[in-house]
Parts: structure tokens; C-alpha cells; sequence
């Protein structure tokens, strides 16, 4: 396993208030929603480096949800 990929385990403990906290109330791109996600997760995205969240990770999860990541249509 990639040191990038999170294991089941890791995943099921992450603190999940904290991951909501990150998001704030406005809409913001997806690209701003994967670096506060990453930096919640206590993982930052690093520049020049490979994003630990990445931009189309967030773009699926909104797809598969139907929300933007503050919690708006995304089309708002």
C-alpha cells in the first residue's frame, strides 16, 4: 500500500467533527475544498508535491453526493 493511500482503519478514525469543521459556510472551488480537507485530516496538500486530497477525489465526492462541499448546490 502507497504511503498516500489511508487504510480502512485510518480512515474509520479520523475525527469527523474536525473534517466537518474545515469546511466553512460559503461556497469555495473544489480545488480550496481538497486542501482544507487534506490539512483537517492532518495530511496538507504540499506544493510541488502530489495532493494527499485531490482535487477530483473532492469533484466525485460532490457528484456522488449532489453537494457542493460548503454544503450549497454546487450551481449556486
Amino acid at each position: 500500500m502507497s504511503p498516500l493511500t489511508w487504510s480502512r482503519a485510518a480512515v474509520e478514525a479520523l475525527d469527523a467533527e474536525a473534517v466537518r469543521a474545515s469546511m466553512p459556510r460559503e461556497p469555495i472551488s473544489p480545488y480550496q475544498a481538497a486542501g482544507r480537507l487534506a490539512a483537517a485530516l492532518g495530511t496538507p496538500n504540499e506544493d510541488g508535491q502530489a495532493p494527499v486530497v485531490a482535487t477530483y477525489a473532492v469533484e466525485r465526492l460532490i457528484a456522488l453526493g449532489g453537494r457542493h462541499p460548503a454544503g450549497s448546490p454546487r450551481d449556486s
